[in-house]
């Protein structure tokens, strides 16, 4: 993705970091519309490339000291700077961060409320500072040999190095097959880590120190009887979130969905009277089109654009995702969102997402109220954060598809990988509940939702649930408030009750309803049928569920093309004889899927996969 990237080479040359910088921005540069800027001070070399132009967003370098500075993202706020150092408002963000680099030196990522990623070289000092914000969600990977340090928004960066080593990280490979994508900071290869959140590396000389500078912790302070503040508190922050992101925007690209927090932001981006497009995946007959034409209508907005997912996406842009999203997810779903930008264009020049949702903010917390009594061994705690992350799925779908040497590594780590995610926790809270709950955060969130919104390769991606003060509230509630989605169907009950009353997707109901039997066994026979009649057809019948906006199942099913595509990816010599998957398996799990089977998540798991392999191995 778009983004700050660099390196230092200690025995430098100062023609070969040129030559290395100067390729890594070529590796970047996926788009024709980006823009990129390098500068190159002896040993080091800085880069970067964005979706947006202009001088302000150029790499900046302080000609009195010579310290460079790179900024991907956005500075909202400057804090305990102190009275003798006054940040002028007409101050550009990189020299800002250059100003209170000089005082603050490596604390320097303490002063700065945001959603960025930043790097600072200062010559005097030899020292190079490579930080990002608390939720780290613009990647940042790094990469370090005896002779050279890199970093990246893509590992595919690193790669031109020829030095780089492809060596690869068995834990990495099995979070892939178990989880779909890569655990705490983990990647493909053995030497490539992604940047933990809310952390400073500096590099001084030839050590490395890598440290946190902040840490979330649960205060489980705010029940019930604060539900008035709660409500008034959290819409109020996050009106604020919103008006930083939109408020040098002439045009905002809103996604609109059946759910309820692109309808949030929606609201109040009309509020604050912006230019607003909105567009939304799926059918006429799709219920996530049916309530954003609700939405809109309700808000005065125009309708939303409709985009039809076509099934040939799949083959058409699953080049794009594998250069894209480097392996670190496993759907080809995910070619959708290049469909969907092919078709908008890029004319917008903010695109408010809420793709990471309420889940950071006052919505629902990755618990039940099961959890909140039970009392779980760790075994029982191990197995069911595996089943929540869908770890249980290989043994259902791929098991049978794959070597007895991959196998044996996917199992090896599969529980491995929960308890070293578990102990990260320990000090977020003495609660099980809210432990599992940033275990979720961390990895359903940042690492998985992170590289399913492919958004950011085409868009100014603002992600406005991501919010230092809206977070800092989330830890504050407790559960009696979030179970449920408790609080959220109050805020919008109070601050937005004409579309509390609209249908939210994940019910069919509004919110001030409660589900009947009639209408959970409507949904639920609905389900049934799209789920019974394809196999009992043999695939000639496929019920489609309007719940979804698209069914990728049914699409295989129904596309001779896609199907002849996948096979010559799959069955191919060349993907057999890499030693992880197995032929016969494979057939097996292509025949189920055409005659009726719900196998295009672990298909998608191979072929990405095998894509992958060609891309980042055999090249």
């Amino acid at each position: 993705m778009p983004g700050i990237y660099g390196l230092i080479k200690p025995d430098y040359n100062q023609e070969r970091v040129q030559t290395l910088i100067q390729g890594m921005t070529e590796k970047l540069r996926h788009l024709e519309f980006y823009e990129s800027d390098c500068h190159i001070y002896g040993k080091v070399g800085l880069g970067k490339v964005d979706v947006t132009s202009g001088f302000h967003n150029g790499i900046y370098v302080d000609f009195a000291t010579n310290i460079i500075v790179s900024l991907y993202g956005d500075i909202f706020e400057y804090v305990d700077l102190g009275r003798d150092l006054g940040i002028r408002e007409n101050l550009r963000p990189v020299e800002a961060i250059a100003t209170i680099y000089k005082k603050f030196g490596t604390k320097t990522p303490e002063k700065l409320n945001g959603d960025f990623n930043i790097s600072i070289y200062d010559p005097q000092k030899d020292r190079l500072l490579v930080f990002n914000d608390r939720f780290g969600f613009r990647h940042m990977y790094i990469y370090q040999d005896n002779d050279i340090f890199m970093f990246a928004p893509e590992i595919k960066a690193f790669t031109l190095y020829p030095q780089f080593d492809k060596t690869l990280d068995e834990h990495g490979i099995a979070d892939y097959f178990n989880f779909s994508y890569h655990m705490g900071n983990r990647t493909m290869f053995k030497k490539a880590k992604l940047l933990p959140a809310a952390s400073c590396l500096v590099l001084t000389g030839n050590k490395v120190k890598l440290t946190t500078y902040w840490e979330a912790k649960y205060t489980n302070e705010r029940r019930r009887c604060d539900l008035s503040e709660c409500v008034d508190t959290g819409y109020q922050l996050f009106v604020k979130s919103i008006e930083r992101r939109v408020k040098s925007s002439k045009h905002v690209f809103i996604p609109l969905s059946g759910g309820l927090d692109s309808r949030l932001i929606l609201a109040v981006a009309a509020e604050l009277g912006c230019n607003i497009t909105t567009a939304t995946f799926g059918s006429k007959k799709c219920i996530d089109y049916r309530i954003a034409q609700k939405v809109c209508s309700v808000l005065g907005i125009d309708m939303p654009y409709l985009v039809a997912v076509l099934p040939d996406w799949i083959y058409k842009f699953a080049s794009d995702i594998i250069l894209f999203d480097e392996c670190n997810h496993s759907s080809l779903g995910l070619t959708t969102q290049h469909g969907f930008a092919n078709m908008m264009g890029q004319d917008f020049d903010c695109f408010l997402n809420g793709i990471f949702g309420g889940h950071l903010a006052f919505g629902s917390p990755y618990f039940t109220d099961i959890d909140l009594h039970a009392s779980y061994s760790p075994q029982e705690r191990t197995n069911r954060i595996i089943r929540g992350l869908d770890g249980h799925r290989f043994e259902v779908f791929l098991k049978n598809c794959v070597s007895s040497k991959l196998e044996t590594i996917v199992s090896a780590y599969r529980e491995k990988t929960i308890h070293e995610e578990w102990k990260k926790t320990q000090e977020k809270s003495e609660l099980y509940v809210f432990r599992q709950d940033s275990l979720f955060l961390e990895n359903r969130i940042r690492r998985c939702m992170n590289v399913i919104d492919q958004n950011r390769f085409f868009y100014n991606d603002q992600l406005p649930f991501a919010s230092y003060e809206l977070y800092d509230f989330y830890l504050t509630l407790s559960p009696e408030l979030t179970l449920n989605h408790y609080l959220y169907k109050e805020i919008y009950k109070r601050k937005l009750p004409s579309l509390a009353r609209i249908p939210w997707q994940s019910t069919g109901m509004n919110i001030y309803q409660t589900p009947s039997w009639i209408n959970k066994t409507k949904k639920d026979i609905k389900r049934y049928l799209s789920w019974y009649l394809p196999k009992f057809s043999g695939g000639r019948i496929n019920y489609i569920d309007n719940y979804k906006d698209v069914d990728f199942n049914a699409n295989y099913r129904k596309s001779s093309k896609m199907r002849s595509w996948i096979k010559s990816i799959l069955l191919d010599d060349v993907c057999l004889g890499r030693g992880y998957f197995q032929e016969d398996g494979i057939v097996d799990l292509l025949k189920k899927a055409r005659n009726g089977g719900f196998g295009f998540d672990a298909i998608s798991k191979l072929v990405v996969f095998e894509l992958w392999a060609q891309k980042f191995l055999d090249q």
